[in-house]
């Protein structure tokens, strides 16, 4: 497998009528998620898991304009939090339903947020339950603070195995 890096990512632009984008588990290099991706207009499937697209930030930016994607999986990656994004959560709001309705799949698991001395961070997993459409959402070994956030009525498959999350379970159950 050989090393790729690009520095330039303004030819995804001609890329508009790319649909599934998968590069997960190769050695291509990014810093982040650069917002170049959201040039990708009829994508609907996006794969960058154990990749080398992290070590950077989630640009705000990355996700907008991708009304069709549906599946999304970053999982084993490290990326920068953002000290002038409140809390962190900005990081993941990119993912709720307003910004992306045909989002069903986010698969986000064992992934880092470090700060500049590359200090895990924590924050609330309160974004969530702005994700009402997700019927599947994984996040097991991803570091959160705080409790279980209110669940959308459409998620089905919702795992936060080794999350740090504490709280009481009964509210999430139904009779």
């Amino acid at each position: 497998n050989f090393y790729h890096t690009a520095e330039d990512y303004g030819w995804l632009e001609d890329m508009k009528a790319l649909k599934y984008f998968y590069f997960g588990s190769t050695s291509w290099d990014a810093v982040g998620i650069p917002s170049e991706l959201n040039s990708l207009i009829a994508l609907e499937q996006f794969d960058c898991s154990y990749t080398y697209w992290s070590e950077g930030p989630i640009s705000k930016d990355s996700f907008s304009d991708l009304i069709f994607l549906e599946y999304v999986d970053m999982g084993d990656n490290i990326y920068n939090y953002e000290a002038n994004r409140p809390n962190g959560e900005a990081i993941l709001e990119a993912f709720s339903s307003d910004l992306l309705p045909s989002l069903d799949r986010l698969y986000f698991d064992n992934v880092r947020f470090v700060d500049e001395n590359r200090e895990d961070r924590t924050f609330s997993m309160d974004f969530v339950s702005k994700m009402t459409n997700v019927i599947e959402a994984w996040f097991d070994f991803t570091k959160f603070s705080g409790g279980l956030p209110d669940l959308p009525e459409n998620l089905r498959s919702f795992s936060v195995v080794y999350c740090g999350l504490s709280g009481d379970l009964s509210n999430l159950l139904s009779t």
